[in-house]
């Protein structure tokens, strides 16, 4: 008898591609403290103090343009490294495949989690993708 995976992991892409499962975590576990490590250095700090304020940074001796490039290239190395999973995941990615729906859900996982939270980041994140299938699992289950 052939095992019925759950809706939700289905959904999730866990029943599909089982062995990514606990690679992409380690490389979130590490990416997380990696970046939680980031933010206690003085570089963080002065990440944190141009996000407070430009001009109290910039007074404080911060080049801010030197961090905001160095902000840019760290985020697109994490984003990059991302989506070189992502395409791994699928075995085939297209631009067709990154919609204006996909970003503005991009958008909707920071705002749900907190925009200045690393751990929100990833309970967003956790939330959009588990609320679908959880609504419809719940829909299959209540009485008519």
């Amino acid at each position: 008898m052939p095992r019925q995976d759950h809706a939700i992991v289905r959904h999730c892409g866990v029943a599909r591609r089982p062995d990514l499962l606990f690679p992409v975590l380690a490389v979130l576990v590490l990416t997380i403290v990696g970046t939680l490590n980031l933010l206690r250095s003085p570089t963080g700090r002065a990440f944190v103090a141009i996000r407070d304020s430009e001009t109290a940074a910039r007074s404080m001796g911060i080049n801010v343009s030197l961090y905001k490039v160095k902000s840019f290239a760290i985020s697109a190395a994490i984003t990059g490294f991302a989506g070189v999973l992502y395409a791994h995941k699928l075995s085939f990615i297209s631009p067709e495949m990154f919609t204006l729906q996909l970003s503005i859900e991009f958008i909707i996982v920071i705002l749900i989690g907190g925009t200045f939270s690393l751990h929100g980041a990833v309970l967003g994140a956790i939330f959009l993708v588990m609320i679908d299938p959880f609504l419809t699992y719940l829909k299959d289950d209540m009485p008519v």
